[in-house]
């Protein structure tokens, strides 16, 4: 997962909300997702 942060990649899984596009950003000690708008 750092790397999908480190190299801003999109991200698609159909458990997510719609979107099920978005992007990941790293939080202090988790990661949170950032839906596509």
């Amino acid at each position: 997962m750092n790397r999908v942060v480190r190299e801003n990649i999109l991200i698609a899984a159909v458990h997510l909300p719609f979107p099920e596009l978005g992007y990941l950003r790293k939080d202090i000690d988790s990661f949170i997702y950032t839906p596509l708008s």
